[in-house]
């Protein structure tokens, strides 16, 4: 199975500054992705795709 993941831009920046990513929130999410990952089945494969944020917007 394959599977893809958007991280919309909103979601892993800190809007309110300029290219400001949020690491907090990064961390989390890859570790529930890593989660994810190892539960489960073998061949399961997953693609994560990420928007610009606050990168995007300057």
């Amino acid at each position: 199975m394959l599977a893809f993941v958007k991280f919309g831009g909103s979601v892993i920046t800190d809007k309110t500054g300029q290219e400001a990513p949020d690491l907090v929130l990064i961390r989390r999410l890859a570790a529930e992705v890593r989660a994810a990952l190892d539960a489960a089945p073998a061949g399961y494969r997953l693609i994560i795709g990420h928007g610009s944020g606050s990168f995007g917007h300057t």
